[in-house]
């Protein structure tokens, strides 16, 4: 075989035979024709081919076990041969599967879960990893959960074995978006919690155990109760995604309530049982916590009642997350009595997460007669996947413009219109303590422009405006060509909203002195990248700098001079001529410069040069600052310190100390001078 692949390539130059099968592919460079083929290169040839079918053969199509116990990887093409029927799907990606734009044959479902699986196989046999405090799985798929398959079973073993083996403390368990293996986390990991839960030598410091969207089953979720029993270190637990059913709601009922030290619990869009007395007895467990994140769409009305009930009692609840509860108007209105009740109590919520609840309005100032006062004690008011009509817009506006404590508010995917984001922006203009607003996914088009460019020149306090994935609201279009029966024919190209926000707002490069009057301090995300003349993510970047604001205006005067406006230059090179000659040398410095280059811009830009690309660029503006400088001679005085400029740009000479005489020979006073006899000079 060795000696006919050699006849067969001899005359070709570089020739690659693949040998392998599926994704374990292996390659031979053969030498050109010109080498010498003696025996003993064949035989090296021989061996090296021997060599790596060997290492093929140790790949093994039903994922047996190597030695040492460790399981074998399993090669991608041994998932094309099992029927889809065999993989274990979570009730949340049921609808990703069956997608009416996948490819026919399951092809478009086959050639992620080769890549999945291949990605989880490697986390699994790489054990715990190295030393840390923190032991995370997650999956990294490009659907929304890693399906579960029985021939993955012996590496999630040998994972659960060599997390058992470890004795490193950990503080951070997380599990996201993987189908574990039925009763997985009952028999393999949880008896290991319980072991040393209370030791502090091993899981007795572990604060934080996060299990998002893993399919649990109903006896994993008893047993997690069951951990809670006797674990005193946890401070926050995520059993996101899940399904509970009524005995899992009782185990972790009894479980928290008898754990002091848990303050954050998240059972976001996890199925509850049907049953109102298991939720209500949860909800009593929760009477300590500082956050809860709770809801699913199949709530009943009668668990409404029960959150509603809790929501008005006198707690120390700070932080409520609610999801995609669907609400009836008389559970609405419920609900929103209660939220407004909570707000007017001697213990008020700080953050708020209204997400898919169906309320038009915050549910917070709906209604309320001192809709100011509702406000003012959150932090965070997120109302995500709702709808915010403009008369809802307009109050929320006022109030923005009067509240004193407000810093991250959130409105994605709210189905906002530009007259509702025009009626709530002008509300921020004398706000001074919002830092993030988050408009992304909505409706807006290049018609808030205007209204975003006037707040932005106003408010000097807001961090982060979230732009992003509104469509309409457009960057450059035009500039394409099309052909007609009249010939070719050249759109004009249009700059659109995005343009007019950085350029009028961010960057305004019509002069120094509207650079130095831009917004300095607002990092805003439109189309999240520098495209056709934008420079969206490079002004993000440098508004977003930790430094000081004169530092920032000298990073854009650079981006201004360099690349967007060069003509700004020349008003540049004015002020140089009638700057006091001290500061001539920084003038002389700031025009070698530029972003990105020799460490100027660090932070700023992705990759930085040695060397800037235009020298003769840089050698004609030092002789066009010096030259036009309008004291050209005092840039060469001879000497150092001779001449000085006072403040009022006169030219003075330094006047030289008088040197102290020295002392010699005969002076007045000196003691030792009758004693004292110099030798003879020769």
């Amino acid at each position: 075989t060795i000696l006919s692949a050699v006849v067969s390539i001899e005359g070709r130059r570089r020739r690659q035979s693949r040998i392998g099968r599926g994704s374990s592919v292996r390659f031979i460079h053969f030498p050109s024709r010109h080498h010498l083929w003696d025996g003993r290169r064949i035989l090296r040839l021989y061996s090296v081919v021997c060599t790596k079918m060997s290492r093929m053969s140790s790949v093994t199509k039903d994922g047996g076990e190597q030695d040492g116990g460790k399981p074998k990887i399993i090669p991608s093409n041994y998932w094309d041969q099992q029927p889809i029927d065999s993989f274990s799907l979570g009730s949340d990606s049921d609808e990703l599967y069956t997608s009416s734009w996948r490819y026919p044959d399951n092809k478009w479902f086959d050639s992620r879960v080769k890549s999945d699986f291949s990605c989880l196989q490697t986390a699994l046999l790489a054990g715990i990893g190295k030393k840390s405090d923190t032991i995370s799985l997650v999956g990294d798929s490009h659907l929304s959960q890693v399906p579960w398959h029985p021939s993955l079973l012996p590496s999630y073993q040998y994972w659960a074995s060599s997390l058992a083996d470890s004795e490193d403390p950990v503080r951070c368990f997380r599990i996201s978006n993987i189908h574990l293996p039925p009763s997985f986390l009952a028999n393999n990991i949880t008896s290991v919690f319980e072991r040393n839960s209370n030791e502090h030598d091993y899981f007795g410091n572990m604060t934080s155990l996060r299990l998002h969207n893993c399919s649990l089953s109903e006896e994993d979720l008893i047993a997690v109760g069951r951990f809670l029993e006797g674990n005193e270190t946890l401070r926050a637990l995520c059993l996101s995604r899940q399904s509970l059913g009524n005995e899992a709601v009782g185990a972790l009922a009894s479980g928290i309530d008898q754990h002091k030290s848990l303050l954050h619990l998240n059972l976001a869009e996890s199925v509850m049982g049907d049953e109102v007395k298991a939720l209500s007895r949860l909800l009593y467990a929760c009477r300590d916590l500082d956050s809860l994140s709770i809801g699913h769409e199949d709530f009943t009305d009668g668990q409404v009642g029960v959150l509603a009930k809790y929501l008005g009692k006198k707690l120390p609840l700070d932080d409520l997350s609610i999801f995609g509860i669907s609400l009836s108007k008389e559970n609405k209105k419920i609900l929103q009595d209660s939220l407004h009740k909570k707000q007017q109590g001697s213990s008020p919520l700080k953050e708020i997460l209204l997400c898919r609840t169906g309320f038009s309005y915050p549910s917070i100032i709906k209604g309320s007669k001192l809709s100011s006062d509702s406000l003012s004690n959150l932090i965070c008011l997120d109302m995500s996947c709702g709808s915010l009509p403009k008369p809802g817009a307009e109050q929320l506006g006022k109030i923005l413009a009067v509240n004193t404590s407000l810093e991250k508010l959130i409105l994605q995917r709210n189905n906002m219109s530009t007259k509702s984001a025009c009626a709530l922006l002008p509300g921020l203009k004398e706000n001074s303590t919002l830092q993030v607003l988050d408009l992304h996914n909505n409706c807006l088009t290049d018609k808030v422009a205007p209204a975003v460019i006037d707040m932005l020149k106003s408010n000097s306090t807001l961090r982060d405006l979230d732009l992003s994935g509104n469509n309409s609201l457009k960057g450059v279009s035009g500039g394409n060509s099309t052909w007609s029966y009249l010939g070719r024919v050249t759109k004009p190209v249009k700059e659109g909203g995005r343009i007019d926000i950085e350029k009028q707002a961010i960057f305004d490069t019509t002069s120094l002195q509207a650079v130095v009057a831009s917004n300095h301090s607002c990092g805003v995300t439109m189309g999240g990248r520098n495209w056709r003349g934008s420079n969206e993510a490079t002004l993000r970047r440098i508004n977003a700098l930790d430094c000081a604001e004169g530092k920032k205006i000298r990073l854009k005067v650079l981006l201004a001079i360099n690349q967007v406006n060069k003509d700004l230059y020349s008003s540049v090179q004015e002020i140089g001529a009638e700057l006091p000659l001290e500061m001539v040398p920084y003038l002389v410095e700031l025009v070698q410069q530029e972003i990105g280059v020799a460490g100027v811009g660090q932070g700023v830009v992705d990759k930085m040069r040695k060397r800037h690309p235009q020298k003769d660029r840089i050698i004609t503006r030092i002789y066009e600052v010096i030259s036009s400088y309008r004291e050209f001679h005092l840039l060469f005085s001879r000497g150092s310190g001779v001449l000085r400029v006072t403040k009022k740009g006169k030219i003075t000479m330094k006047k030289k100390k008088p040197q102290r005489r020295k002392r010699r020979f005969g002076d007045e006073g000196d003691s030792d001078d009758e004693d004292w006899h110099p030798n003879k000079r020769r």
